[in-house]
């Protein structure tokens, strides 16, 4: 599968767009659509500036990363659950949601994905209302 149209514009809505690196809810320094890493491998650095196209390419190149791990992660996911998944994937990393709870629920079909879903709020052990607000969209993309 791959991310829908509609998924781009989640993940805007989502991450928001921002030209200049800031530090995001953990502390990282990101810029354009949420990128930490540009596609050379480079980090983000602070002071780094962007154009909205290059934000854009930045972004585009990231869920590209994602998709092809997601796909190997999980199938007979709807368009919406893959966006959602997807949406997920790109805030807290392929590593963590490989081996989340969350995945762990949609493959066996047992449990309540709500409430592991929502335990992803946290930034640096602290609850951020900004995360609990992304996670319950995330949840309304997945259950729709």
């Amino acid at each position: 599968m791959t991310a829908s149209d509609k998924f781009y514009e989640y993940l805007v809505e989502l991450e928001g767009l921002r030209l200049k690196a800031y530090l995001d809810s953990a502390g990282i320094p990101t810029i354009g659509i949420g990128t930490i890493r540009y596609p050379d491998g480079k980090k983000v650095k602070m002071g780094d500036i962007c154009t909205r196209e290059q934000a854009v390419e930045y972004a585009r190149h990231d869920v590209a990363d994602f998709e092809a791990r997601l796909n190997k992660l999980v199938t007979g996911l709807t368009q919406n659950q893959y966006d959602a998944l997807l949406l997920l994937m790109y805030n807290i990393g392929a590593g963590a949601l490989s081996t989340s709870t969350v995945l762990k629920r949609i493959k066996s079909g047992e449990g309540d994905i709500r409430e592991a879903w929502l335990r992803w709020n946290r930034a640096g052990g602290k609850v951020v209302q900004g995360l609990t607000n992304r996670r319950e969209k995330e949840l309304k993309i997945f259950f729709s």
